[in-house]
Order: C-alpha cells, then sequence, then structure tokens
C-alpha cells in the first residue's frame, strides 16, 4: 500500500452521467452520524428528508450504528473528530480530506474500498454544516435520482441566509434551503401590552412563540419577530403623555419602551426585524404612524433626521441594551427617498447610526420586483451590513401555479457582479422567501436560485434550471424544461414590458399590468373611458412615439420566446416522470403564451388607436381594424384558456373605444371631447356624495341601515352589495385587507335608493357608483379609490329608502 497520504480528488458531474435506478431491487445505503449529531433535531429533519427522497427515487436510507456496518453503501457525517467512523476510515484508506474553514461548510468525499464498500464522508466546519452537508446530498439525490459520485468543498459565499419561520413547517422549508436567519412572528402579537383582550392573548401567543424559537435554535437557526412600525395602543400616548409628531421625545420613549417590554418578556428572540414608512400594516386596536411623514410640516425634522432619530431608538434598545439583532427593512414604495436614493441613504447612514448588529435590508432592484430596472444603488455605501432582498420577478402573476414561473437568475447574477466586491462589499447576506420546495412555482424557483446563488453567486444559471427542472420534471425532460427556465425571464420581460415606456420610469416599469389586473384608469361608468384613454396615451403612446418599432420589436421577441418555451414543452412531454404534472406544465405554457400574445395586441392596439386618432387615413383605420380583432380574439381565447385568472379591465376598456373609433372616428372622438375629464369627474362624484348627506339628514328617520364596513384600502375597489352580502371586485394595486362587513339588515330585492355616511376615508371617498335596479339583481355597487402611496383606512355605513334619487 501507498504509504503517502492521498487527497480525495473534486470531481463535478452532469445530471445525465448516471443510470436510471432500478426501483425492483431498492439500493440500501446506512448513514451513521457523529455522537454529537445524533440527538441533533435538524439531524433528525435531515433524516426524513433523506429517507423520502431515496424513497421516491428507488433506494433506501437507513440509520447505521458505529462498528455494525449491516451495507456495502455508507454515509458518514463528521469529520474525524467528531465521528469515530470518519478517523477509522481515513486511516484505514490512508486518506484526508481538504478540511474546510468555515463553520457553514462541508466537504463531501467518495471511498471505494477495495472490500467492495462505497463510503460517502460528508464533513462539516462544525455541525451546521453537517447539516448542510446533508441537505445538499438531499438536493443531488433529487437532482440525479440516485446517490452520485459527491467529490466537493462547499461554503457559502454569504454567511446569512434569512427565510420564513411563521411556524414549524415553514422552518423544516427554510432548513432545506440552509436558512440560518428565520423571521416570522409579528412582534406586535407578542409585546406584553397592559390592555385587553391583548394582553391575555399575547400572552398565550408568547408560550407558542417560545416553543417556536426552541425549534429554531435547535436547526440551528437564529429566530427574529417582524413587525411594521410606527404601531401602538392609543392608551399608550395618554401613559407616556406623548404625541405623534417625531418631534415630540415622549413618542421615541414609547417606541423604546415596547421593545424593552418585548425582550423583557421573550428573551429567547435572537431580534427583529423592521420597516418603517408610509405602509404600516396593522390592525385594530393598534394603531398605525407615518412617523417619517406625519405630520409634515414639522419644522427641523427632515425625513433624514426622522429616520435616523428611529434607527437610534431602536438600536439603544435591540443592540445596546439586550445585545440583538436589529435587521432593518429600508423599503418604500416609491423610488425618492432612503430604499432607492443613494444621496438619502448616505445623508440617513452617517456615523451617527451604529454599526453594530444592524443589517440593513434593500431589494436588490431600484424600487420593486419588476423587470428593466437599475440595480439598487444603495449597496457598498456605507460600513453598516446589508442582506440582499432576493424576490420574485413576477409581478405578472398572482394567486398560485397559473402561468409558467419566472427564472430570476440572469438578473439575480448580473446584480451580484455588479454589487458583490467581496471583502470590500457590505452585503453579508441575503433574504428570500423560503416557503416551498414542493412546487414549481415562481416562489419555489426564486427560492430554489436565491440558494443555490447565495452559495455560489458564479454559479451557471443554466446548471440551476435543469437541477429544478429535474427535481420537478425529471430527469429526462431536465435540459429541455431547463432551456424553457431560462427563457421564461426574457420572454416575460420583453413580452410584458414596453420597452421606451419602462426606460422612462424610475419606479414601477410594468405599469398596465399589475399582477392579474390589466387596470382601467379614470371612472369609465361617468367619463366614457376618457380617463383610461388619457392615461394610455400619456403613459403608453407618448414615451413610446420615438422608438414605437423598437417597441414592437421587443414585444414580438418576447412573444416568439414564449412560442418556443411551448414548443420545448411539447417536446419535454413524453420524458416526463408525472403525466399530471406534464399536463399541468402545457397548461400554464400555453397560458403564458396567451398573456404575452394578449398584452402584445392591447399594446399595438393602444399605438394603433392614437395612430387613427390623431391623422384620419384609410391606412390607419386599417391597422386599428385588424389590431382590434386580434386583441379581441386573442383575449377571447385567453380567457378560455386553463388556468385563466386575470381581469383584463384595461383592455376590454380600450377595446370598446377601439370599436367605436373604428365604426365612427368623428363620433366616437366628440363623445370623449363632451365626457368629463378628471376634475370634472371628481365634481360629479362629490355632488353624489352631497346627495348622500342630504338623504341622510332628510330621512334621518325612515332610512334602514343596511351595512356598516371598513378595510384598508390601497387602490380600486368596487363593492358590490346584494342582499347582506359583499362581494369585492379588486381593480387595481393590492387587494383590500382588514375588510369587517356588519350586516343589520338586507338589501331588499326592489327599487330602492341607497345612500353612504362617509365614517372616515381619505381624499375621493367613497361613493355609490350604481344603485339597485331589476338590471343588476338589485345590486348596489360602491366604488373606493385610495390614492397613492399605501394604504388608507376606509368606514362607512350604507342606509336605504324607499325612494328614488334623482341627480347624476
Amino acid at each position: 500500500m501507498n504509504s503517502t497520504p492521498t487527497t480525495v480528488t473534486l470531481v463535478m458531474f452532469s445530471v445525465h452521467a448516471f443510470l436510471s435506478v432500478t426501483f425492483a431491487d431498492p439500493v440500501r445505503w446506512e448513514i451513521i452520524p457523529g455522537d454529537a449529531l445524533r440527538n441533533d433535531p435538524a439531524y433528525a429533519l435531515a433524516l426524513v428528508d433523506l429517507q423520502d427522497a431515496a424513497r421516491k427515487n428507488g433506494m433506501e436510507i437507513l440509520p447505521g450504528e458505529p462498528g455494525r456496518a449491516a451495507q456495502q453503501q455508507r454515509i458518514l457525517v463528521g469529520n474525524a473528530g467528531r465521528n469515530a467512523c470518519v478517523d477509522a476510515i481515513l486511516h484505514d484508506q490512508n486518506a484526508s480530506l481538504k478540511g474546510v474553514s468555515s463553520t457553514q461548510g462541508f466537504e463531501m468525499a467518495t471511498l471505494r474500498r477495495a472490500n467492495g464498500t462505497t463510503v460517502l464522508i460528508i464533513a462539516g466546519g462544525d455541525i451546521a454544516g453537517d447539516i448542510y452537508g446533508l441537505y445538499w446530498l438531499w438536493d443531488r439525490i433529487r437532482v440525479c435520482k440516485t446517490i452520485p459520485e459527491l467529490n466537493v468543498v462547499r461554503a457559502p459565499v454569504l454567511s446569512i441566509r434569512a427565510g420564513g419561520g411563521s411556524d414549524e413547517a415553514s422552518l423544516h422549508e427554510a432548513l432545506r434551503y440552509t436558512v440560518n436567519w428565520a423571521v416570522g412572528l409579528d412582534a406586535n402579537t407578542l409585546v406584553p401590552w397592559e390592555q385587553e383582550p391583548l394582553r391575555s392573548a399575547n400572552i398565550a401567543n408568547r408560550e407558542a412563540a417560545k416553543a417556536l424559537i426552541g425549534t429554531a435554535h435547535g436547526l440551528h437557526m437564529k429566530y427574529l419577530a417582524s413587525v411594521d412600525e410606527f404601531s401602538y395602543h392609543p392608551e399608550d400616548l395618554n401613559r407616556f403623555v406623548a404625541s405623534p409628531r417625531p418631534d415630540d421625545p415622549n413618542l421615541w420613549r414609547m417606541l423604546q419602551d415596547k421593545y424593552r417590554r418585548l425582550f423583557n418578556a421573550l428573551p429567547e428572540l435572537d431580534g427583529v426585524r423592521v420597516r418603517t414608512g408610509e405602509l404600516t400594516r396593522v390592525s385594530e386596536p393598534l394603531v398605525p404612524y407615518d412617523v417619517m411623514h406625519e405630520p409634515h410640516d414639522v419644522s427641523g425634522w427632515p425625513l433624514e433626521k426622522r429616520y435616523q432619530v428611529f434607527l437610534q431608538a431602536m438600536h439603544q434598545v435591540v443592540v445596546a441594551e439586550f445585545g440583538k439583532l436589529y435587521y432593518h427593512r429600508t423599503w418604500v414604495t416609491n423610488t425618492t427617498e432612503q430604499h432607492s436614493d443613494a444621496e438619502v441613504y448616505r445623508r440617513i447612514f452617517t456615523d451617527a447610526v451604529p454599526v453594530e448588529n444592524l443589517y440593513v435590508s434593500p431589494y436588490l432592484t431600484l424600487g420593486d420586483r419588476w423587470f428593466y430596472q437599475p440595480y439598487n444603488p444603495t449597496f457598498n455605501l456605507t460600513p453598516h451590513k446589508m442582506l440582499v432582498l432576493l424576490a420574485a420577478m413576477n409581478y405578472h402573476e398572482a394567486g398560485g401555479m397559473h402561468v409558467f414561473p419566472t427564472f430570476p437568475g440572469l438578473y439575480f447574477q448580473e446584480g451580484f457582479n455588479r454589487l458583490w466586491h467581496g471583502q470590500n462589499s457590505n452585503i453579508a447576506g441575503a433574504q428570500f422567501w423560503s416557503d416551498t420546495s414542493n412546487d414549481w412555482s415562481s416562489n419555489a424557483l426564486t427560492a430554489y436560485t436565491a440558494f443555490r446563488m447565495s452559495w455560489n453567486p458564479a454559479e451557471d444559471p443554466r446548471v440551476i434550471a435543469e437541477d429544478f427542472a429535474a427535481i420537478h420534471f425529471g430527469k429526462d425532460a431536465a435540459e429541455l424544461m431547463g432551456e424553457v427556465i431560462l427563457l421564461s425571464g426574457e420572454a416575460y420581460k420583453h413580452g410584458l414590458y414596453v420597452k421606451p415606456v419602462a426606460e422612462s420610469i424610475r419606479g414601477n416599469t410594468l405599469p398596465h399590468l399589475r399582477l392579474t389586473t390589466f387596470p382601467v384608469h379614470g371612472f369609465p361608468a361617468l367619463d366614457q373611458g376618457k380617463g383610461h384613454i388619457d392615461w394610455l396615451r400619456e403613459r403608453i403612446y407618448v414615451p413610446s412615439k420615438p422608438e414605437i418599432p423598437d417597441a414592437v420589436a421587443h414585444l414580438d421577441r418576447g412573444l416568439a420566446l414564449a412560442v418556443r418555451m411551448v414548443e420545448l414543452g411539447e417536446k419535454a412531454l413524453p420524458h416526463f416522470d408525472n403525466p399530471k404534472t406534464a399536463a399541468q406544465v402545457m397548461d400554464a405554457l400555453n397560458l403564458t403564451r396567451l398573456l404575452i400574445q394578449t398584452n402584445n395586441a392591447y399594446i399595438k392596439t393602444c399605438y394603433a388607436y392614437f395612430d387613427y386618432s390623431d391623422a384620419s387615413s384609410p391606412e390607419n383605420r386599417e391597422y386599428l381594424k385588424e389590431e382590434t380583432n386580434r386583441l379581441r380574439e386573442t383575449s377571447e381565447q385567453f380567457r378560455k384558456a386553463p388556468g385563466f385568472n386575470y381581469k383584463p379591465y384595461g383592455i376590454e376598456q380600450l377595446l370598446g373605444n377601439a370599436n367605436a373609433l373604428v365604426a365612427d372616428r368623428d363620433i366616437a372622438l366628440k363623445t370623449l371631447s363632451k365626457a368629463p375629464d378628471a376634475l370634472e369627474t371628481a365634481a360629479i362624484i362629490r355632488k353624489r356624495q352631497e346627495q348622500d348627506r342630504d338623504l341622510l339628514e332628510q330621512y334621518a328617520d325612515a332610512a334602514v341601515k343596511v351595512l356598516h364596513w371598513k378595510g384598508r384600502v390601497d387602490g380600486k375597489d368596487f363593492l358590490h352589495i346584494q342582499e347582506d352580502t359583499v362581494t369585492i371586485e379588486h381593480i387595481a394595486a393590492d387587494a383590500i385587507q382588514d375588510e369587517q362587513a356588519t350586516f343589520y339588515a338586507s338589501l331588499p330585492e326592489r327599487n330602492v335608493t341607497v345612500f353612504l355616511n362617509d365614517v372616515t376615508s381619505p381624499e375621493m371617498h367613497p361613493f355609490v357608483l350604481e344603485q339597485p335596479t331589476s338590471k343588476n339583481a338589485y345590486t348596489a355597487r360602491v366604488y373606493l379609490f385610495d390614492l397613492p402611496p399605501g394604504y388608507g383606512d376606509w368606514e362607512f355605513e350604507l342606509y336605504y329608502v324607499d325612494q328614488t334619487r334623482t341627480g347624476p
């Protein structure tokens, strides 16, 4: 035997290098952990996952005992210092491991012994590294459908990986992605409030939280609560003699007291993740307060000072007093403040803001999760450590798996290449949504991509795409479906976004589509579509005008990529492991093609509409007619497709106006010219609201109270009220939150006049858009429109009288 110690060679294998598993005769492996790992909770979960993955691929992984080898294939977990079996076999083989410097890293070495046994060693830098090595093995089994020969050293480039943790199931999912910061429970549900019913509820919540935090710690994770600030109980203002003003020092004392109470009552917490700004989502009886902007006229308190004082106040308690982690999200719904403006960020994060245990987290993108955005400019400006937020780039879908998922890998990797400067970078980690590993949704694809790139930002995106495809669609389908995945991001980017429009916008680069809604603008029931047509001209047509050919070329490129995705999917179809999954994927690919094709026709119809509106000619009329017909046919196919869940309000409105223009240009333009503009529409609405107040006063004794409604509104919504039911029709922006509807009587099935008592609402206020009649099945329609930014609290009462209403 050669007396010179040998070093295990590192070999990387393609997923195509392995033979398919013969399920009739399962291959058995036995796994032997080191003593310290044997009773580790994370090891128990990893073993369950490994056994499940092995079983699905015709193998068995059986717990083994040191010195009692029963199988020809063995997995030894731990380095020579933590696992005596590893020490013995390395000595027997006269071999050595390269070793890892990171406690989170691991080495995997495959040894083939003279007696025919195969031994896979997984040696972490510490127990956490052992666990992450086991989950890399889990990943390899899912990809390769067997246990391949593995000789590799891996250590994460990003040492902090933050993910979900609202319950034990989400902690398990987070572990699969090697998350080591779990962010979950709402801090407001844990704070020891003095007021009932919060007091009693939070006592119970803290007991449950202790168990969940204990689970997280057992999985080698830090656990952080999450909260939006400012949020407070109204009685606390009295207790601290405080007012909701940034120049009131008692307000900041009240904030600090809240977190002292939290950490004193729940010392098990490792820290908090906080977001502050205009979007504070809390529920009654707690009160949201936008300390960054309200009141607007406090002398000497610009945004930068407010933000800096907030950070200092939080840091003094969370870090200086309790030694906890302070994880601060800078996100806000505009692109002019600390999240997206480098100069504003610099003015806030000066030397006056401590760096110890403070982790700042912006999106990778300038704003929210849209394509055609610059990367966030606030990285690497100050010494404050950052966690990059890696979000799904799918602002064109919602509600589960319908269209094909969006691959963010190319976008993520380019961002890493620009922002990551090794030791000179302030990026310490990443946060990503980690709540699913068992489906092939955009969220799952994003989480898998973020997990892989947080370990190796330079990893080939094609390998990641093919591995994801192998896991969910089968090894034989992996190459073709990996190509489909790679194309998806580019297809959506070019097929849905209007290039010159997107490049002219600093924020929302996809203004004509929000999630699954093509929003309609203006008030079509009052303005004949004028508001929507004016919006299309201003936001789509005018920015495109100098570059319409280029815009169309990019839209057509996106459509061609979507068609190519369908073709590749059809080729891959016979190679899927699961016929049901294959059918679902084809439905998703076809829906993607129809979404992009419908969007293509929508934008081209928009261009054709204004070409003919602005210059009458037979050619322009024929072009508009052709595009209108194409849009109608495509949108009808789209609507009938399996999985369709889109709301094409804006498309339908353009079709109506385009049909009118084709039918008679002069009449159509005259109709729009006479329709009320935005100011006139607002006047009509105010008059209706005044009539409501008059009716409420006139019929105070006779009016029947039907409904008390309250909720948090972000954009445009219709409330359809029929008998004792409220149905929300969401039109634009984010959906209604915290809805409460209390009926006192049913709306009768006869002609009555309904009117509102506006209890509280922001500018615009609710109004009755449609009275109940036999034509609408006696349904009243109430219009809610909350102006940007963020959510507003809306509350009103609905009444009716047996009178005929007059007025516009």
